[in-house]
């Protein structure tokens, strides 16, 4: 998956910007969110998120779903990196541990799919 984040800034641009928002984050997790590009959901107005290490993916999975006014019958997941799932009972500390990017950011891709209920 290529990230527009990515695509837009380069490695040395991303670091600079990395360490600029660690200054400021107070110990949080600087997270790059984008649309999955195969997924027919929209994509947010915000990609860059400041995360707490203790919050688990499904309460920023309830954030997004409000964010996107998604129906019950919508369910949304996460990948890291594009291609690993994510497991909505796990910590972003633990996340960003094993997926960060040498940039600093943890990328984080959502996509959306019909459920039955």
């Amino acid at each position: 998956m290529k990230y527009t984040f990515k695509q837009i800034l380069s490695l040395d641009e991303r670091k600079e910007e990395f360490q600029k928002v660690l200054s400021e984050a107070n110990g949080k997790i600087p997270v790059i969110c984008e649309k999955d590009p195969y997924s027919n959901i929209e994509q947010l107005n915000k990609i860059k998120y400041l995360v707490s290490p203790e919050m688990k993916v499904n309460q920023f999975k309830s954030l997004l779903r409000r964010k996107l006014k998604l129906n019950k019958e919508n369910a949304i997941f996460f990948m890291a990196n594009g291609k690993n799932i994510i497991v909505g009972t796990e910590l972003f500390s633990e996340i960003y541990n094993k997926f960060k990017d040498e940039d600093g950011f943890l990328y984080i891709t959502y996509a959306c799919e019909d459920i039955w209920g």
